[in-house]
């Protein structure tokens, strides 16, 4: 027997609409947790990746005051090459400037550096912005007096703070020379504090000691002491 027109189309399967809407929310639930998880992962590699430009830059900048404070040089009957630490703060932030005569940090033929001493400071100040930053400047005239003439590099804009210690034989100060002298010899070693801040919440400092060239004769003093 023949079947219906009715009957023929009352055989063939298909979707409600209650079932697309389900399959359409149980889409956008599975997508939204492949996308949340997807940028999750790329914001992981991207705080890793600006984290690990922000140790560089630390790092790079301690590196180059660390070369150039350790190679300082003093003589007692030239004024010029005394080291100036000079302690301040600003913005609740150690903003400290330290001058002295060395061999810049410079890849210079063996034959020319005896002739390359210059007159170097590190500093926070300013910038063109507005903002804090690390400023190396340098002036190879070697003037009787400091004018503090020269080229000004800017290091580095997320720098914010700069803290340095200086140490004899037996004690720390915050300023160099010590007590208030006007001249004397270099400091057995200097600690460097270098604050860094990328975000008001992420702010790091970068830290190290740098032993300048009469280590031996701060050792002996501490020795007898």
């Amino acid at each position: 027997m023949p079947h219906s027109k009715n009957a023929v189309y009352g055989d063939q399967a298909g979707f409600t609409l209650i079932e697309l809407l389900l399959a359409l929310v149980m889409f956008a639930i599975i997508s939204g947790v492949i996308f949340a998880s997807f940028a999750a992962v790329i914001k992981g590699v991207e705080q890793g990746r600006s984290s690990g430009d922000f140790y560089r830059v630390g790092r790079m900048a301690l590196q180059r005051m660390m070369q150039e404070i350790g190679a300082a040089m003093w003589y007692g009957t030239d004024p010029r090459t005394v080291l100036l630490g000079e302690d301040s703060r600003s913005d609740e932030q150690p903003r400290d400037r330290i001058t002295f005569v060395t061999i810049p940090y410079r890849r210079f033929p063996a034959s020319q550096l005896a002739n390359e001493l210059c007159d170097v400071s590190y500093y926070i100040a300013e910038n063109t912005q507005g903002n804090p930053a690390l400023f190396r400047s340098e002036d190879c005239t070697l003037d009787e007096e400091r004018h503090g003439d020269g080229t000004t590099l800017e290091l580095t804009d997320i720098a914010v703070g700069l803290d340095i210690t200086y140490y004899d034989a037996t004690e720390t100060h915050e300023s160099w020379p010590p007590n208030g002298e006007e001249e004397g010899p270099l400091p057995c070693r200097v600690h460097i504090a270098l604050i860094l801040r990328r975000t008001a919440q992420d702010e790091r400092a970068f830290s190290t000691t740098v032993v300048l060239p009469m280590r031996s004769l701060c050792e002996d003093k501490e020795d007898q002491s």
